[in-house]
């Protein structure tokens, strides 16, 4: 026979037990959500660098095109948007000349892996735009 002041003693034992591992199995619920969580956002970004890159190989192709066919101009003529449809949405890339800026890398050919060289009609270009802007001619050309 249990002793009075004994009594309950296992009640109390098998609800502190109960207790702790509501507490464990709390703990472990929160972690897997977290994982969860952080599962579903790594997907998103992996998805997301996967929209950027093909948007950059496309609009790099589509780049070479529309400045192609008048590569003795150092600029485009007008602003061009060239849109890419993605998953019931849209993204656009905006192609522009960069308004008064000049583009130095026009003054050259070639890629600088495999050597570059002088580009006259380019360097003519450079020449001419520094004429424009007052800068002696002796100091305008190539040699200057």
């Amino acid at each position: 026979m249990p002793r009075p002041e004994e009594r309950g003693a296992a009640l109390l034992t098998v609800l502190l037990l109960v207790a702790v591992i509501a507490v464990l199995a709390t703990t472990a619920l929160e972690r897997v959500r977290l994982a969860t969580h952080v599962a579903g956002n790594s997907a998103a970004m992996a998805q997301a660098r996967a929209y950027a890159m093909a948007g950059e190989v496309i609009a790099g192709s589509r780049i070479a095109e529309l400045t192609e066919p008048d590569a003795d101009r150092s600029f485009l003529v007008r602003p061009r948007e060239i849109p890419f449809p993605i998953d019931g949405g849209a993204a656009k890339a905006r192609l522009s000349d960069g308004g008064n800026c000049f583009n130095l890398n026009s003054v050259v050919q070639g890629s600088p892996g495999s050597g570059l060289t002088a580009r006259t009609a380019g360097i003519a270009q450079f020449a001419g735009l520094m004429s424009a802007l007052g800068v002696p001619s002796a100091r305008a050309g190539p040699d200057g």
